[in-house]
């Protein structure tokens, strides 16, 4: 069964606004630039102030109240999006950079105690970052939590992961790279496309195998 992960509106909003930028993927100094840190340091007070106005701190991902006042951000993941009319023309052995739009968001991971509770996404426009979601406790503790295992693997730091998204399908994968070559970890096992939970597959056997189900697609929201 495919992942269908409940995500706050925004999150949905800001995937459906990516444009077709070139991919890129984000050095660690540019993740860790000045204003960007700043932007996200920013974003757990506003979400502080969020969970006690609404009163939606189980919800938001957070045991109690008092984890409002330990929370520390996570290495961030950018994020990546696979556009459904890309993808039905995708044809294998092509440039993987031409299936990746977007870029320009950056999932942080909320932690309390060192633990994942929750996440922030930042979004950059005009050179300008801005806070566009919060919460999504389930999808932002698989990735961490897979990304942890995956780089035990790869030997790879946790800031050479980024997130792939195929939203017409409802998939996220974890994406890197490595001599060259890019990878993609799935979150989920899937008998129907031979996906199998943290297990990773070179990405063109990814996008071969579920371009049947692209092209089958209407376009519709799932």
């Amino acid at each position: 069964m495919r992942i269908h992960i409940v995500i706050i509106a925004t999150f949905f909003v800001f995937i459906s606004q990516v444009n077709a930028a070139q991919y890129h993927l984000m050095s660690t100094t540019e993740l860790h630039d000045k204003e960007v840190q700043i932007k996200a340091m920013e974003s757990l007070t506003t979400l502080s102030e969020l969970v006690v106005m609404q009163k939606n701190y189980e919800e938001m991902g957070f045991k109690s109240p008092a984890d409002l006042k330990r929370m520390t951000l996570g290495t961030p993941l950018q994020v990546f999006i696979v556009r459904l009319d890309h993808l039905k023309e995708y044809k294998s052995g092509e440039d993987l950079n031409n299936l990746l739009s977007g870029g320009n968001h950056v999932m942080y991971p909320v932690l309390v105690d060192e633990q994942v509770r929750s996440s922030v996404t930042l979004a950059e426009k005009e050179n300008n970052w801005s806070t566009v979601s919060f919460g999504n406790p389930t999808l932002i503790k698989l990735l961490t939590n897979i990304r942890t295992d995956s780089a035990k693997t790869s030997r790879l730091p946790h800031s050479s992961y980024f997130v792939v998204q195929v939203p017409a399908l409802n998939f996220y994968f974890l994406g890197y790279r490595i001599n060259n070559k890019l990878m993609l970890v799935s979150l989920i096992d899937d008998s129907q496309f031979g996906f199998k939970k943290g297990i990773s597959m070179p990405a063109d056997d990814v996008f071969s195998a579920i371009l049947p189900a692209a092209k089958q697609h209407d376009g519709l929201p799932r």
